[in-house]
């Protein structure tokens, strides 16, 4: 004869399977109403199992966004940058691998590097031929390394508040490697500190450029994207020309062209008066007798 007891506890299992399933359809039902009010905002293209979500404004060069940690697309759509700069750049903006729209496969790791190598394939993919990239925050660092892994392929380099490296000492001897034009801008940082960020990459990198935005915080493009402009444009004089569309890569192939020096004190102020370049000197060493 079955116990009696030992049903209730049965029965209440099956209860509490029975409401997961009932909250997880509600949950999947809230998702799918929550995706039709916020549709993507541009096409998908899926590189080594990785759906990427890209989004393209205007026409002209291409430079290529890319976001910081905790962000998205849509976060460089939110502001003025992106239409402004549309007026002279075809603009592309991806979600990294595991932001916004794009996915992120389980059991993979995604460092900068990996991120670097699908974002490159997607624009071999898309017929996009020596972009400018432009990295934000953690985005620098994905930037960096696409650069050292393809430097034939990039046309130059436009760090924006980067964390290049966790400490002062990682990655900036990979960033002395570069040999694309390199523009650093930060603004007045609380979350990045710009001395041993952005200051310590421009110490290594002596043909770069340095823009220090008063003032301004870690999100420049939101709350200077004239500074930014200013920058973007600069870089984009400095680079080598980028080839027609339908027209041949006569840069293929070629070495990668010596970077020019910096304007002297005679050169044109930039437009943004809050904008000020910016060069550390190098500090003078002080020997200390240890004889008494």
């Amino acid at each position: 004869m079955p116990d009696a007891g030992g049903a209730a506890p049965g029965r209440g299992v099956a209860a509490a399977c029975a409401l997961l399933a009932l909250a997880l359809m509600a949950a999947r039902r809230r998702r799918g109403a929550g995706a039709a009010r916020n549709p993507p905002l541009g096409p998908f293209i899926e590189v080594d199992g990785v759906r990427l979500h890209w989004v393209a404004r205007g026409e002209g060069p291409p430079p290529v966004v890319l976001h910081g940690n905790g962000s998205l697309a849509q976060d460089v759509l939110l502001g003025d940058f992106a239409a402004r700069a549309g007026r002279r750049h075809r603009v592309l903006i991806f979600d990294r691998p595991g932001h916004g729209r794009s996915t992120r496969p389980r059991g993979r790791s995604f460092p900068p590097g990996e991120q670097a190598r699908l974002l490159a394939q997607a624009l071999d993919a898309l017929g996009v031929r020596r972009p400018l990239l432009l990295g934000h925050s953690r985005g620098a660092r994905v930037a960096v390394a696409w650069a050292l892994q393809r430097p034939r392929e990039v046309r130059g380099l436009l760090l924006e508040g980067g964390t290049f490296h966790p400490t002062p000492r990682l990655d900036v001897r990979l960033a002395a490697g570069l040999a694309v034009p390199v523009a650093l801008v930060c603004g007045g940082d609380r979350m990045v500190d710009p001395r041993t960020q952005s200051v310590a990459c421009h110490r290594r990198l002596p043909d770069a450029t340095l823009t220090l935005v008063p003032d301004c915080g870690h999100v420049v493009h939101h709350t200077a994207p004239a500074a930014l402009l200013d920058a973007l444009d600069a870089l984009d004089r400095r680079c080598a020309p980028h080839p027609l569309p339908g027209a041949p890569d006569l840069w293929a192939g070629r070495r990668v062209l010596p970077r020019p020096r910096r304007p002297g004190p005679g050169a044109r102020p930039p437009l943004d008066p809050r904008v000020r370049s910016w060069r550390p000197r190098p500090r003078p060493c002080r020997m200390r007798s240890t004889r008494r």
